[in-house]
């Protein structure tokens, strides 16, 4: 467990000093603090990807079976392949639609007690890599086109 919590540190500096693209903190590096303050990573996304002990502690065979006997069939967990989701979901019905507006529509992604911000749920990294977003305060844009087929769209997501 020490070598996991250093190895997750090291990665929210190395974020955090701009050794590592900025996307790999989702794009939110900084939350608005009173005072100086360093910059402060909140999360690393792909950490099992970037680090070896990460892969070790998350993606071990028996670990997922364990979380998987816990937490039941319906678990969920943010160790995932997101090409494999984004090419399952277009597999489904109005599937390319439903991928198609997630990479594209706006909504807004303001978090409580954070600056404003809109974007698609799905975006693209500078490596081609998506990056997905969802959390409960995600809503439709005040000046969204379509807002029922927004919240909609969030919803299914």
């Amino acid at each position: 467990m020490d070598e996991l919590t250093a190895a997750m540190e090291a990665l929210q500096g190395r974020v955090a000093s701009g050794d590592l693209d900025p996307w790999i903190a989702g794009n939110e590096f900084v939350a608005d603090f009173d005072g100086p303050m360093p910059p402060f990573v909140h999360y690393v996304v792909n950490v099992e990807e970037l680090s070896t002990e990460a892969h070790a502690a998350f993606c071990d065979p028996l670990v997922m079976e364990i979380i998987g006997r816990a937490l039941g069939p319906d678990h969920w967990l943010f160790v995932m392949d997101g090409a494999a989701l984004l090419e399952w979901a277009a597999t489904q019905p109005g599937g390319p639609e439903f991928v198609d507006r997630l990479q594209r529509v706006a909504i807004d992604q303001t978090e409580p007690g954070k600056r404003n911000a809109t974007g698609p749920m799905v975006g693209m990294s500078d490596s081609g890599r998506a990056m997905f977003r969802r959390f409960p305060e995600q809503q439709p844009t005040h000046d969204a086109s379509d807002p029922e087929t927004d919240w909609a769209m969030i919803a299914a997501w």
